[in-house]
């Protein structure tokens, strides 16, 4: 299937051209066992869903995830399920089911209500939807791939390690249908912000810690290889190039919610063994700012997401990283879109904007304020006083002036001060 697109709302327009007149070709199971085998069980998947019902019989509650996931997953293979609005409903009732397995912890973070089936489900989920993927053919099968796609985010948040490793799989896999990677990319921002353990509270050796950054540093690497994927654009159309770069931006947009520059940044050693950084995150989204690294160029777009992700990192438990980069990047990026705004202004109210610069301009400048908090620099709090004045015209659909700057060109163009990591190649530097 050939795709493209500019923004979300032609993806969807385009993906729905793309599969006029296809139906699927391997239906799995009957619209009848499946919901005869779910009616069976759907008392007992209530009740350990909302976690009232703990699991005391590990293969009654496989047998009831099993159904449950079956009944919600593969009914799109179903011709049935193209009919009206049906499809819509499959999609908003899977949805539905998964929130009722889910609360909040005391951070406020999505749990799941039951953990023990919780641990049940992520298993049956990743072996359900790869028989699903697997079984369709990506020319003839395109409407089960593409409602298959949509459905991992709502898997994702049931914050499963079985569906994280299936999703990482998934976007590493250059073989896999591309919207098939792009909604996979997608569903890992479930699984942010990244936890960064104080040198108080890291202890490397430690099996369940260490079993979590292995999982984490997979993610990251997963999301960075995608991001910097080597492209052949000659001879690409202009749609195809265009969805290289929205596909590219939602991976961006997901590592950017990884909240800390990397997994691990320490001088500690493990076994003997220096550990040193585990799953690099700013050194990525810095990539994404700079010139002449990426093909094809980044899009604003992209670039607004990435430097929103290096704006909001907390990194009090990383004092190897070295924020002034990081601002100086962002300074950079803003100029270029205050400018590429002043350009837009006549088209406000008129034809579809570049983008959305309120939203925009509000996103960036809460992430100014975090960051002269967390960076503590003369450069960051200058940067947020020059900028922010700007962005709040900006926000107001003003024609503001020119954003300028202070000199904001770090001392070094590394980004963990001590650790080794790869140099960004700054300007003049």
């Amino acid at each position: 299937m050939r795709i493209c697109f500019l923004s979300s709302g032609c993806f969807g327009f385009v993906i729905a051209v793309a599969m006029t007149g296809l139906a699927p070709a391997e239906q799995i199971g009957t619209k009848k066992e499946l919901e005869d085998v779910y009616r069976e069980h759907k008392g007992n998947v209530k009740e350990f869903m909302s976690g009232a019902k703990p699991v005391a019989d590990r293969k009654s509650a496989e047998m009831a995830a099993q159904a449950a996931v079956r009944f919600h997953l593969l009914r799109i293979t179903h011709e049935s399920s193209y009919e009206g609005t049906q499809l819509s409903i499959i999609h908003k009732e899977f949805d539905a089911w998964i929130g009722t397995g889910l609360t909040k912890d005391a951070a406020h973070q999505t749990v799941a209500a039951n953990k023990q089936f919780a641990a049940i489900l992520g298993p049956k989920m990743v072996e359900t939807m790869k028989e699903l993927l697997e079984r369709q053919d990506s020319k003839k099968d395109a409407k089960v791939i593409v409602n298959a796609a949509i459905m991992l985010p709502t898997m994702a948040r049931l914050k499963s390690d079985d569906v994280e490793k299936y999703l990482t799989e998934l976007l590493n896999d250059e073989k896999a249908h591309e919207v098939v990677r792009l909604y996979a990319a997608k569903a890992l921002r479930e699984y942010m912000p990244i936890v960064q353990h104080s040198n108080i509270e890291l202890k490397l050796g430690d099996k369940e810690q260490d079993a979590k950054r292995d999982l984490d540093a997979k993610l990251v690497d997963a999301l960075t290889r995608f991001i910097e994927r080597p492209v052949k654009t000659t001879g690409m159309s202009l749609g195809e190039y265009e969805a290289i770069r929205f596909m590219r931006r939602e991976a961006i947009a997901s590592l950017a919610k990884a909240g800390t520059p990397a997994v691990l940044a320490t001088k500690e050693k493990q076994g003997g063994k220096e550990v040193a950084i585990m799953g690099p995150v700013a050194p990525v989204l810095a990539k994404v700012l700079l010139k002449g690294q990426m093909n094809p160029p980044p899009t604003l777009a992209e670039k607004v997401e990435a430097a929103y992700g290096l704006l909001m990192m907390q990194h009090a438990n990383v004092p190897d990283y070295n924020p002034d980069v990081a601002t100086y990047l962002i300074g950079q990026t803003l100029v270029e879109f205050v400018n590429e705004y002043k350009k837009d202004v006549p088209n406000l109210g008129k034809k579809q904007s570049l983008l959305p610069w309120k939203d925009d301009a509000k996103r960036l400048k809460a992430g100014l304020k975090n960051h002269a908090e967390n960076a503590n620099t003369k450069e960051a709090r200058e940067l947020r006083a020059s900028a922010e004045p700007v962005l709040d015209g900006i926000a107001a659909y003003k024609d503001e002036g020119r954003l300028e700057l202070p000199n904001l060109m770090p001392k070094t163009n590394k980004m963990f001060k001590t650790l080794p990591t790869q140099e960004i190649p700054l300007d003049g530097k």
